[in-house]
């Protein structure tokens, strides 16, 4: 298992830094007034993707429930859950699209009605496109998931920037129409293409899918709300201050991503028969164990040589150093919380979870406006932030840990979240004394901050020997 995870963090990373130099060059080549159209289609395609997120999410837990693919009548039932949403997706994003084409009549501007041109022509084919990785995720071919992933970043990279350079902001939305259907070509044989209709099994994937959509909603607006309010009460300054440092805030996410989607046939999978059950538990169990023992550490360290970097490549942004570190231990509560949803899930207890979603969105909308309103500033504002994912883990921790037939297992409230508190605690006492300014005082930075790691090692050794973090096998 162990094994995976680091073989899809660089697989993972690698399809990361595609799409990311793809940004990068269709800046270069656009403009500031041409990209931002660009940046407006994405957002649009990202928007429009909640809407049918409900249909994906319970399509990958039945999917996954059906078991591992080695016999016919398995490999039928998995294909049955794709043609039941198939159809949904189909004709919702028909009717999406029609009404994006509807807005064409409107007078716009010739770029806008470029931009929406883009999203009424890409907007099924994208769709189509998450729908067959799902798929393929969910029925246990993970190898083949993480090559198509890797697929699409290097075609959209290369058609997408070679269409940008050739024909300006037409160009790269049709180099991304021509990526996304060369994809969806390349993935075609591995996914059911011909719709089944069922109310009742539709009905079925709405009731599983439906509060993890809307928790990912929710989650969304968590991770926003609070840069509006900064905008909306200090200004743009300020917000682009505490917009740069909410951006270094990725490294948990994006771990708890990879670990999700390793994880996902043999956490789902695990519905069925008791053995099965245990193991899928098990599995979970060591993954959470892994993510919030080891990862907390991480971020320190990534934090502590975030203060010289920062203050010797972008001088200007020096201000935002203590609110990024915040931010790093923030994403590693957010990954906490990812990882934990995953098990409530699989324990069918989902209905539980959006309904904390919106008490964190609550608490970090008080928070926030409390700290504004007291001339706290950002930090306080952060700190709120902070509070607020803290809330938001211990909740679906305890959540985790309930749903279970007995709570002997990894799943702790005080387990999970000891070590990120620690570690911040031990990160921002180490800002306050010694600030690692420069790469002399990065180094005592480190070694206090090394130091402080034992007695959390010290602690959480029988933790983890008991949940065989460092023994991962397949």
């Amino acid at each position: 298992m162990l094994h995976r995870i680091v073989g899809y963090t660089v697989s993972r990373s690698a399809v990361e830094g595609l799409l990311g130099l793809r940004g990068v060059a269709i800046a270069s080549f656009l403009g500031p007034e041409l990209f931002g159209a660009w940046s407006l289609f994405r957002l649009a395609l990202h928007y429009f993707g909640f809407v049918g997120q409900t249909l994906n999410r319970g399509m990958e837990v039945e999917v996954a429930a059906a078991g591992p693919p080695r016999g016919k009548l398995v490999a039928e039932a998995q294909r049955v859950w794709g043609q039941i949403v198939l159809g949904p997706t189909l004709c919702l994003y028909g009717l999406l699209t029609a009404g994006v084409a509807l807005a064409l009549l409107w007078p716009f501007g010739r770029l806008a009605e470029l931009t929406v041109l883009g999203i009424a022509v890409a907007l099924i084919p994208e769709r189509l496109w998450r729908y067959a990785l799902t798929f393929v995720r969910a029925v246990g071919m993970f190898r083949r998931f993480a090559i198509l992933e890797f697929l699409h970043a290097v075609l959209q990279l290369t058609l997408t920037v070679a269409f940008a350079f050739a024909w300006g902001l037409g160009g790269a939305l049709a180099g991304f129409l021509a990526a996304t259907l060369t994809s969806l070509c390349i993935a075609a044989r591995q996914v059911p293409w011909r719709p089944r209709w069922s109310l009742r099994q539709a009905g079925q994937v709405f009731r599983i899918g439906f509060p993890v959509s809307l928790t990912n909603i929710s989650t969304t607006i968590l991770q926003t709300i609070d840069q509006l309010l900064v905008g909306a009460f200090s200004g743009i300054a300020a917000l682009g201050l505490y917009a740069f440092a909410v951006s270094l805030s990725g490294l948990g996410v994006h771990v708890a991503l990879i670990v999700r989607n390793v994880i996902l046939t043999d956490v789902y999978g695990a519905k069925g028969e008791d053995h099965r059950r245990q193991t899928g538990r098990l599995i979970m169990d060591r993954s959470l164990a892994t993510f919030s023992i080891l990862l907390p550490p991480l971020a320190g360290f990534v934090a502590l040589v975030m203060s010289p970097a920062v203050l010797a490549l972008l001088p200007h942004f020096g201000a935002a150093i203590i609110l990024a570190q915040i931010f790093i231990f923030i994403g590693v509560l957010q990954g906490i919380v990812n990882v934990s949803v995953m098990g409530v899930v699989a324990e069918g207890h989902q209905g539980r979870v959006p309904l904390i979603c919106l008490g964190a969105v609550t608490l970090n909308i008080s928070l926030s406006v409390l700290a504004l309103s007291l001339g706290l500033g950002l930090i306080g504002v952060a700190v709120g932030a902070l509070l607020s994912r803290m809330a938001y883990a211990a909740a679906t921790t305890s959540v985790l840990t309930a749903s279970r037939p007995n709570s002997a297992g990894y799943g702790g409230l005080t387990r999970s979240l000891a070590p990120t508190i620690w570690c911040a605690f031990a990160v921002a006492a180490i800002q306050l004394t010694a600030p690692a300014q420069d790469w002399e005082s990065l180094a005592i930075a480190i070694l206090l901050y090394s130091l402080a790691l034992i007695p959390l090692g010290i602690v959480f050794r029988s933790t983890i020997a008991e949940s065989g973090i460092l023994r991962f096998k397949t």
